[in-house]
């Protein structure tokens, strides 16, 4: 949905960098809409090391880019020969393909669902 400003709409339709076309325009409460990524960062909480980092353009959903975060994580906690048993995350990574990853790689996953959280509000 396009946020009007006088008489212009600025949405991805209209908006673009002639420099990086993959820069999308984001939506935050109380911040100007902008072309912006965002950045996904997997963390240790036991040791507060990051454990693996992408980045997506702005607008695309948590839960699109679980896979290639854990693969990530997976990835670097192999090479350091440990293994990852548990994940959390926050319920904007909540999917079912998300939890059918982490089902397929043995993982327990403790992520809200998304539809649950809606619905208290």
């Amino acid at each position: 949905m396009a946020k009007k400003f006088g008489q212009k709409f600025l949405s991805n339709h209209t908006h673009y960098s002639p420099t990086d076309p993959d820069a999308k325009i984001s939506t935050k409460p109380g911040k100007p809409r902008q072309l912006n990524y965002a950045g996904q960062l997997a963390v240790d909480d036991k040791h507060h090391v990051i454990t693996g980092a992408c980045a997506s353009t702005a607008g695309s959903k948590d839960s699109a880019i679980f896979s290639e975060i854990m693969n990530q994580t997976l990835a670097n906690f192999k090479g350091n020969e440990m293994q990852i048993d548990q994940v959390l995350a926050d319920a904007g990574y909540s999917s079912g393909d998300s939890l059918q990853y982490c089902e397929d790689n043995n993982i327990d996953a403790w992520i809200p669902n998304f539809w649950s959280i809606q619905t208290r509000t």
